[in-house]
């Protein structure tokens, strides 16, 4: 049988492409399955998801959070709008279920189809939900967390902790890319998310100077987001190393596979894909994330015994080519901390979510996501 699935949100990747993996596993159930992604014109959504192959339909809805008075008070004029907007896209497309992946157009989407009696769920991606989704949870009938920590904001009974999704190019080609054992010359990989963090721009070129001046031998691809590449080019001239500056990297399969040892931020994507592909890292949460949602996302890495965390107002030259010394010199924490990365991924988050639309998100009678799991 086939079915209509919608996916509601976006405004962001770490939204967004979670959406877009369990609509490629949806799709991979039945070549009759139909999804249609629904968001606004200002985020992402509006440009990758044409770009994916994919249908989109936009609302028109803002957010309220860290608004001045004026700005709330027209963003929730606007929602009676974005409801009945989001009606008619689900009467529309005859949706059988929808699930909210976070951002603006989560809210409506997923109110209008607990409304029409459309099961629902939300995906959630950070140790600590928006408002959004701690609403949404109440209504929804299903809570996927990707993090053990979110799981006290929601109804215990309908939270499933089946990690993020992820797109399928990374899960399935995490064996072949990854090494066994470290190369030759380390390969040190640093990520800021796909906008860079200057935080790290600024910091690393200069930890890897000194590493380069008590002879340490390594690699760098510096992934810094274009708004900062011309000054990371220009602070790595000096340095004699092989250095690599990409204002953005695509292929993040061909990324990790050839890294030894990370730098990065603490989104709930970044988190994923370090422990996918078993990659230890120093991360440096970002300090002005809601609820220092980063700090707690990087903790469970960290208490598994993956990464090492670098609070930002500790993250100095120095300490961070002491804290890479010991990754690249000490090839026994190294194994270990891959190996306790790859023990807490959750490398099937898409297929999971997939097949419980079929089930209509149901879990009482358990029985398909158990199976899974």
């Amino acid at each position: 049988m086939f079915m209509r699935l919608v996916i509601a949100g976006g405004g962001t990747g770490g939204h967004l492409f979670p959406g877009i993996a369990v609509a490629e596993s949806f799709l991979a159930l039945s070549p009759d399955n139909e999804v249609l992604f629904v968001g606004t014109q200002r985020g992402i959504e509006a440009r990758v998801v044409p770009q994916e192959g994919y249908r989109l339909e936009c609302i028109e809805v803002k957010g309220l959070k860290g608004k001045g008075i004026l700005d709330k008070i027209r963003n929730l004029w606007i929602i009676p709008k974005a409801l009945i907007q989001s009606f008619s896209v689900l009467r529309k497309f005859k949706a059988d279920a929808a699930l909210g992946v976070g951002g603006y157009a989560s809210g409506p989407v997923l109110l209008a189809a607990w409304l029409l009696g459309i099961p629902t769920a939300v995906c959630e991606q950070n140790s600590v939900p928006g408002l959004t989704n701690r609403v949404l949870g109440r209504l929804v009938r299903a809570i996927y967390g990707t993090f053990g920590h979110a799981q006290k904001y929601f109804p215990a009974q309908k939270y499933h902790l089946v990690g993020n999704p992820m797109r399928q190019q990374l899960v399935q080609g995490r064996e072949t890319e990854n090494k066994s054992v470290p190369n030759a010359t380390p390969r040190i990989l640093i990520l800021g998310g796909s906008q860079g963090a200057r935080a790290l721009n600024e910091t690393v070129p200069r930890a890897v100077a000194l590493l380069e001046e008590e002879g340490v031998a390594l690699s760098v691809l510096h992934q810094c987001g274009e708004r900062d590449h011309e000054d990371v080019e220009k602070a790595y001239k000096d340095v004699r190393l092989e250095i690599e500056v990409k204002a953005f990297i695509k292929d993040m399969l061909w990324a990790y596979g050839r890294s030894d040892v990370a730098i990065t931020r603490a989104g709930a994507s970044t988190c994923t894909e370090v422990a996918l592909m078993g990659i230890p890292s120093i991360m440096v949460p970002f300090p002005f994330a809601t609820d220092d949602h980063q700090t707690l996302n990087a903790k469970e890495l960290e208490n598994a015994g993956g990464i090492k965390i670098i609070a930002q107002k500790e993250m100095t030259p120095t300490r961070l080519a002491q804290e890479l010394k010991i990754l690249l010199k000490d090839n026994s924490i190294h194994k270990e901390m891959t190996k306790n990365l790859k023990g807490v991924a959750k490398p099937f988050a898409s297929q999971k979510i997939a097949q419980a639309v079929h089930d209509g998100f149901r879990h009482d009678s358990n029985a398909t996501l158990k199976g899974l799991l």
